[in-house]
């Protein structure tokens, strides 16, 4: 049987690199939709929400509004978003992906979406349960960790 800490040291292995698998699915997508990576993931935040205002996308992808603006008018530019305004709040502009975006992220996306679906029917409710449990808390020590390099850059 294998020591706890050789166990966490192989599963640590294995995050870094699903995060590399990760990194490199991101990569061919962004090919995929001959955007570049920062643009694929508002891409990603729109096909999961169907549409949001500019500040819901800034706020769900991590940029700023200025930078989630000009990623928007790149997308809109390539056809694969469109602006429209809210009917409940004339005010606000809602951003959503076009027909043509949404069946290239079908493409990209669905045949890995399916297989994931497929791996993960082999666990237990209980191990989903962790499973579930540990991504979205990997997913928040990610967060912290960017939030943390973008308020204090590294000494070179």
């Amino acid at each position: 049987m294998r020591a706890r800490q050789e166990l966490l040291d192989e599963v640590a292995m294995a995050v870094g690199a699903f995060r590399t698998a990760t990194d490199i699915v991101d990569e061919a997508v962004a090919g995929a939709f001959a955007v570049n990576r920062t643009d694929v993931r508002l891409i990603q935040a729109l096909q999961l929400a169907g549409q949001l205002t500019a500040g819901e996308l800034a706020s769900r992808v991590g940029l700023s509004p200025s930078a989630t603006t000009t990623a928007v008018g790149r997308l809109v530019a390539a056809g694969h978003a469109t602006r429209t305004r809210n009917n409940r709040d004339r005010r606000q502009i809602l951003v959503s992906l076009t027909p043509r975006a949404l069946a290239i992220g079908d493409q990209a996306f669905g045949v890995m979406v399916q297989a994931g679906r497929g791996m993960l029917r082999r666990y237990t409710r209980e191990q989903l349960l962790v499973i579930q449990d540990f991504m979205q808390r990997a997913r928040q020590v990610e967060i912290t960790h960017a939030e943390k390099l973008a308020n204090h850059t590294p000494h070179r």
